[in-house]
């Protein structure tokens, strides 16, 4: 990302209210003579400047038209900013706790415009340094989801053999590497199974039919491109209960986009690119009368 300034202040707008020179985390902003004026060098493109101006005196040209805002093919988009506490926190706790992984999902095809928006919902995501490293992939069509499922299933057979290799095993536990004993213990049965079954009768265990997917990826760049792609996965996993729809984290895929540089190939991803994230999504046969439950698990508090 271009972190060189392109942040303009139009004087006759501006009232020197000094807002946009607290807000800036680049620290760009002095006051001279009662009004704002840029005076740094560095821009992350946040966009708090914008956000606080009561006048509208700051542009920033770097952010293209409309100030990098977000848009929504299927649903007029309410641009007004929610204050901290004007959201209600029951309803925003009910949604997180009714999602859940889909893993039967329906053959009805999702409208493009449905996985657009989910895209815009993932570019919602806050970033580290706000880098916004993520690019998203949208495999629309069943026949795009089974083209990842043959890579997916085709690097997953390699590590089964490696796995039933008691040298290899043994080679990787003298390394001081666990995951192959590991993966013998906890997956090898299954993902035999798995494998099989889409070979021999092209069942799908792996994304479980979905007739969609998006695969969140991102160049190393910024501090935490993986991390960036995970809370994106959030907000999109999030945005599609809303909208109707199931998905599905499927780490398998992850695993095998790692593995087989040929299946980023097929899916046009760049070399450059680490797939971080990789969802199942469509409509889920299944219907949950109940929240999902949550174990119980440390909270620690540090205190002076």
């Amino acid at each position: 990302m271009d972190r060189q300034i392109s942040t303009v202040i139009d004087a006759q707008k501006c009232i020197g209210c000094g807002r946009c020179v607290v807000t800036c985390p680049a620290q760009a902003f002095t006051l001279a003579a009662g009004k704002s004026v840029v005076s740094g060098q560095r821009c992350i493109l946040c966009g708090h400047c914008l956000a606080v101006c009561p006048t509208g005196a700051v542009g920033v040209p770097a952010m293209g038209p409309g100030a990098g805002a977000v848009s929504m093919r299927g649903f007029a988009l309410d641009r007004s900013s929610l204050a901290p506490g004007d959201f209600d926190a029951a309803h925003l706790a009910r949604l997180m706790g009714s999602r859940r992984s889909c893993r039967d999902f329906a053959p009805q095809p999702v409208d493009r415009r449905l996985l657009e928006d989910l895209a815009a919902f993932g570019r919602l995501a806050p970033s580290a340094s706000n880098y916004q490293p993520w690019a998203f992939t949208l495999l629309a069509t069943r026949p795009a989801v089974e083209r990842l499922v043959d890579e997916v299933a085709t690097a997953f057979a390699a590590v089964n053999r490696l796995a039933q290799n008691p040298a290899a095993r043994a080679v990787m536990a003298l390394l001081g590497r666990r995951q192959l004993a590991d993966y013998r213990r906890d997956y090898l049965e299954s993902m035999i199974l798995r494998v099989g079954l889409w070979r021999g009768r092209r069942v799908d265990r792996f994304f479980y039919g979905a007739p969609a997917a998006m695969i969140i990826s991102a160049a190393d760049e910024g501090g935490m491109p993986a991390a960036d792609c995970l809370l994106a996965g959030q907000n999109v996993m999030l945005a599609a209960h809303a909208l109707g729809l199931g998905s599905c984290f499927i780490g398998f895929a992850v695993s095998a986009l790692a593995r087989r540089p040929r299946a980023k190939a097929v899916l046009g991803l760049p070399a450059a690119e680490t797939a971080h994230v990789v969802l199942a999504l469509g409509y889920c046969r299944e219907r949950f009368i109940s929240q999902a439950g949550r174990l119980s698990r440390p909270v620690r508090w540090v205190e002076g």
